[in-house]
């Protein structure tokens, strides 16, 4: 309960949990076999690709340059949940390694996104992540059976929500991103750059750029050169994004 883990206080309390986690000696119910052998059953042999299954590419797409801040990884450490990976870190610790310790815990926000920048924004060598991307495997005991589970990195987790932080839609020729300021004015110029090659042309005149109203001055300063209307609520799609002032005319 002290760690916010509600759910799986109630469920202890209840008495409803399973056995739990299994040893790779321990004999599995139902069979004459331990968990080791059980677990190598279920795991393939590794084998060699089929050249035939990648596909070719004469060139491949433009990287879309993505902008991770310190700012962005303080947020989202708030909400990472999970188990520890091979490290033995779980989310509790890195939030309090990231959240709870004054100045000195900037320099590991900063480390963090730098990370994420440059895997995002760079051809990565798969030796330089592959510890990171290591997951530890567990078995819970079904009551009967196994179910395995891959326990990822906490680091991990908060990269791939770091890297999340800015999410592009599409519908037919109607396109929305979600970031701050600088991040979709940044994906908004790429678009008008590539977009050119596909037949697309961004209109800034009848495009809307919904913010709160806390961050319309410095919209209003990163987008100022376009003309892009810059608004609390708008319509999208048949719906309402930001404040409801538009209901009537959404139909």
């Amino acid at each position: 309960m002290l760690h916010g883990k509600v759910r799986e206080a109630v469920r202890l309390i209840a008495e409803r949990i399973t056995r739990g986690v299994l040893r790779t000696e321990d004999i599995v119910e139902g069979t004459c076999k331990t968990l080791l052998e059980i677990l190598l059953e279920k795991h393939p042999s590794t084998t060699k690709p089929d050249p035939s299954a990648f596909a070719y590419c004469v060139s491949l797409p433009s990287l879309i340059d993505v902008d991770i801040t310190a700012l962005n990884v303080e947020n989202l450490a708030h909400n990472i949940k999970g188990g520890a990976g091979p490290s033995g870190t779980d989310s509790i610790r890195w939030q309090s390694c990231v959240l709870h310790y004054g100045a000195h815990i900037n320099r590991l926000r900063e480390a963090i996104a730098a990370l994420t920048r440059s895997m995002e924004n760079t051809a990565f060598e798969w030796d330089n992540i592959k510890a990171l991307t290591a997951n530890q495997l567990i078995a819970l005991d079904k009551c009967p059976g196994v179910h395995p589970i891959g326990i990822g990195e906490c680091l991990h987790r908060i990269i791939g929500r770091a890297k999340e932080n800015r999410l592009q839609t599409w519908y037919a020729d109607d396109t929305a991103c979600i970031g701050n300021s600088k991040e979709v004015r940044s994906w908004y110029d790429q678009l008008a750059e590539q977009g050119s090659a596909y037949g697309y042309f961004p209109e800034p005149e009848i495009s809307c750029l919904i913010v709160t109203t806390e961050s319309e001055d410095e919209a209003r300063l990163v987008f100022g050169d376009l003309g892009v209307q810059i608004a609390n609520g708008y319509c999208f799609l048949g719906g309402i994004i930001g404040v409801c002032i538009r209901r009537l005319q959404c139909g």
